[in-house]
């Protein structure tokens, strides 16, 4: 069985919520994990998730800020893709279900499969159709609710080493 696809449509959000909708990959998550996330987002913003432990990804729309979080885990258990639609943006665990559920470019990305036969993988920000793009592990990409892309951010948390004495 296949997980949802989430749809964000670029909107009026005059009725909404100021962060309304989160959706992680599809898999029954307690209401306290939910709570857990979006009250670390809602407070500290993207350093919020720096905070969560665990594997997750998902996304946030902040309506104050008039911003789309779309993020993974530092681990990158969890996948996640996105694709443009028209008049959206679309999200996904798979990139069958945004090929399936109308993602603009699904032509076969050649210079991908060349890898693959070259180096037999792909490397991981790359993707086997053009219009799907992977989100990285640790990777938080911004976008406006124009749907236009803003910029990235890295959710993996500091690490301080010790150093031995």
């Amino acid at each position: 069985m296949a997980a949802p696809v989430g749809r964000f449509n670029f909107g009026n959000p005059s009725t909404r919520s100021t962060v309304e909708w989160i959706h992680i990959n599809g898999q029954s998550v307690s209401k306290k994990r939910i709570e857990e996330l979006l009250n670390s987002v809602s407070h500290f913003g993207v350093e919020g998730l720096r905070k969560v432990r665990g594997t997750f990804s998902g996304a946030i729309v902040n309506w104050q800020a008039r911003r789309l979080y779309v993020f993974r885990d530092p681990i990158g258990k969890k996948p996640l893709y996105t694709a443009e639609a028209k008049e959206s943006l679309l999200l996904g665990t798979s990139v069958l279900e945004l090929v399936a559920a109308g993602a603009r470019d699904t032509s076969l990305d050649p210079g991908c499969i060349s890898e693959l036969w070259q180096r037999g993988h792909a490397r991981a920000n790359h993707c086997f159709i053009r219009g799907v793009r992977p989100v990285l592990p640790g990777q938080v990409l911004i976008f406006d609710l124009e749907g236009k892309y803003i910029g990235q951010e890295n959710c993996a948390p500091s690490v301080e080493v010790e150093s031995p004495s």
